[in-house]
């Protein structure tokens, strides 16, 4: 990385960017795309040093050799990513690896990672689902944009951050009346580099091999498509932010005729005036060493995965059930389809965005009523994957 003579990084000097799985490609030329509408990011690193102390020493156990020395690392750095954007089209999902189906994020036989079609294609390979990150920096103070520059190599020079073989640890969406949706990810990675980014020697991509060699692979910035990308990020003439109507939740309740279950025991589904919804899903790893190996092999998923949502509402009907009791004599769950809307026009909308959840339970529910106020309840799920 270039040392800094930048005194402050101001968003257009910066991009996001990122490479499809599977990370570790060999040789392959890696072209990775922008990412969109990012708020935030940080990263840190570990890198896992054994400090043991010794009788009769002032220092740590060292090892040494005629040049060096250095504290032992006893396995390879520990390496997380964070970051949030604005959600619109789930353009960042996919790039994200995520299975987007016709029925939305995480609906119908979509799910989170393809499962490969090992009956009709015995010689099928699972991908292990991690992707590499990439911040393209500008390294001096100069006010210049990352895109749309003239120069015949527009990111000559630039400072290229790479995290390598990333594995998604957690995903989290936020909507409201009122706001724009957000979204924060959260990453654990295999390895970090800095380099300078040089249009005659392009450097290497980040991802390591299950040995800890680093890919061949070069890095080839798509001038036209990150130009495309981050400069017209809107394809079309709409806003971001949800106002009222702009997003429906449907509740479809999978025992209808059950005698019990918790349910929403007291609130009437179609009265209910929705205020805001929040997901969130933790996806618990297990690294998968080997003999002979300092690289971890996978980062496997730890199933079942239990993920959150909520729901604040303004409750304005009531449903005849007065007895509590019944909530525990069934398990009752919901399939749960979050569906968003853009306008053309203040009256004019259609759907842009939809979320399907199934086999929700309601976990907790609570009620809040205030002199001048409305009577507000809030609602959590628990989904199962």
């Amino acid at each position: 990385m270039a040392q800094g003579s930048r005194l402050h990084l101001s968003y257009e000097r910066m991009a996001l960017l990122i490479s499809g799985c599977p990370a570790y490609q060999g040789t392959s030329t890696v072209s990775p795309l922008c990412l969109q509408r990012v708020q935030d990011i940080n990263y840190s690193f570990n890198y896992n040093a054994q400090q043991v102390r010794e009788i009769g020493s002032f220092e740590y156990i060292k090892d040494r050799n005629a040049l060096n020395s250095r504290i032992p690392i006893i396995s390879q750095p520990s390496v997380t990513l964070n970051f949030s954007y604005f959600l619109y089209d789930a353009f960042n999902e996919s790039q994200m690896g995520f299975n987007i189906g016709s029925e939305g994020i995480f609906g119908g036989t979509s799910t989170l990672y393809k499962f490969p079609d090992f009956t009709n294609d015995p010689g099928a390979i699972a991908q292990k689902g991690d992707v590499n990150f990439f911040v393209l920096a500008e390294p001096s103070s100069w006010r210049k944009d990352i895109v749309g520059r003239k120069e015949a190599f527009p990111f000559q020079g630039l400072d290229l951050i790479g995290l390598g073989n990333c594995y998604l640890t957690s995903y989290n969406l936020s909507a409201s009346i009122g706001s724009l949706v957000s979204c924060s990810v959260s990453y654990q990675c295999s390895n970090i580099s800095f380099d300078i980014y040089d249009h005659a020697a392009p450097p290497t991509s980040p991802a390591v091999s299950v040995t800890g060699s680093r890919s061949n692979g070069i890095v080839d910035l798509p001038e036209d498509q990150i130009k495309d990308q981050v400069e017209h990020p809107n394809s079309e003439k709409s806003i971001l932010v949800l106002r009222p109507g702009d997003l429906e939740v449907t509740l479809k309740n999978n025992k209808p005729n059950s005698e019990g279950g918790f349910n929403l025991i007291d609130l009437n589904t179609k009265g209910m005036a929705i205020q805001s919804v929040d997901i969130s899903m933790n996806i618990d790893r297990q690294d998968i060493n080997g003999l002979g190996s300092n690289y971890i092999k996978d980062r496997k998923m730890q199933f079942p995965i239990l993920c959150g949502l909520s729901f604040s509402v303004i409750a304005r009907n009531f449903e005849d059930k007065v007895d509590i009791e019944k909530i525990f004599r069934d398990d009752v769950d919901f399939d749960v389809e979050l569906m968003m809307y853009i306008r053309d026009t203040l009256t004019e909308k259609r759907p842009k965005l939809r979320i399907k959840i199934e086999s929700a339970k309601l976990n907790s529910e609570a009620h809040a009523v205030s002199v001048g106020g409305c009577s507000c309840c809030k609602c959590r799920r628990i989904l199962s994957d």
